[in-house]
């Protein structure tokens, strides 16, 4: 298995899970040579999504082993309850699982590198002489959905300046009043 599509580089909290165009994420389940497996048993197995500890190098393992992901799963902090909430066991159909209500309930500041992964596995009707390899995203920061801007960037931009603009303004009448005030004495 593997996540598709193209994944944002940060996540704030309390939001759904989305790709950066706003498409669901999916998971899509394939097969050695990088087909999609549209049919047989293994096409519709129930999977679990789990939050894992963003330094899980999966890019230098040609496979890992279940104690290798199951390690890496990150545990929440202390009396802040699960990491996701939403729908975390869902079927594959045809080969493909949509992910679109999930979110975080916590930041990933408390973890060693200070960002997450996703991770999917089978639990549920996987065939006896089939292995499934688990799914795992890249690497992702999660923040406080407070600290995220309510405008868009240009709008934030255009503020920005002309709050520079202002300020600019300010301290010419500010220093054009002392100049004043110092000719007078």
């Amino acid at each position: 298995m593997r996540f598709v599509g193209i994944f944002p580089e940060v996540l704030f909290t309390f939001d759904n899970i989305q790709q950066d165009e706003g498409a669901p994420l999916q998971v899509v389940l394939e097969d050695d040579l990088g087909s999609r497996v549209h049919v047989g048993p293994e096409a519709s197995v129930k999977i679990r999504i789990f939050v894992l500890d963003g330094d899980f190098e999966v890019d230098d393992m040609d496979d890992w082993t279940d104690q290798d992901f199951d390690k890496k799963v990150a545990q929440p902090r202390k009396d802040k309850g699960p990491l996701l909430r939403g729908q975390l066991e869902i079927y594959l159909s045809n080969g493909v699982a949509s992910i679109s209500d999930i979110a975080f309930t916590d930041n990933s500041k408390s973890i060693r590198n200070g960002k997450f992964r996703l991770g999917a596995r089978v639990v549920k009707g996987q065939p006896p002489q089939v292995k499934i390899r688990d799914a795992v995203s890249a690497a992702f920061k999660v923040k406080e959905r407070r600290t995220k801007c309510k405008f868009s960037i240009s709008i934030c931009c255009k503020l920005a300046s002309f709050v520079q603009v202002y300020r600019s303004k300010l301290t010419c009448l500010v220093i054009a009043f002392h100049c004043y005030r110092g000719a007078k004495k």
